[in-house]
């Protein structure tokens, strides 16, 4: 196994142990996360993080880590409820016009 293999491999791992942490220590978070996505899923178009967020804040959620949402769009490309089809700039101001994932619901 060449040592690219090998860090590659250790870091899924961590990823994934840094995921159930999220899911473990935030559930009520990661429950309503993954609620706004599935919605926002069943519309049949294009969405961001900033989508979740915007319903999230709404309902006064909000993550106790940072981690938080990354974990909840992970389990719910995992589970197929989603897929990424791009990227564009986030619209929050808090972002700084950053690059982020765009998704669709495939189910």
């Amino acid at each position: 196994m060449s040592q690219g293999t090998l860090w590659g491999t250790m870091g899924g791992q961590r990823r994934d142990q840094g995921i159930k942490q999220r899911v473990k220590r935030d559930p009520h978070f990661h429950e309503q996360a993954l609620k706004a996505i599935r919605i926002l899923a069943r519309t049949g178009q294009d969405f961001t993080a900033d989508e979740v967020q915007e319903l999230l804040a709404a309902a006064d959620v909000t993550p106790t880590h940072p981690n938080s949402m990354g974990a909840a769009f992970n389990a719910a490309r995992h589970a197929g409820i989603i897929r990424r089809t791009g990227y564009r700039k986030s619209t929050r101001p808090a972002a700084n016009a950053r690059a982020i994932a765009v998704y669709v619901g495939v189910r």
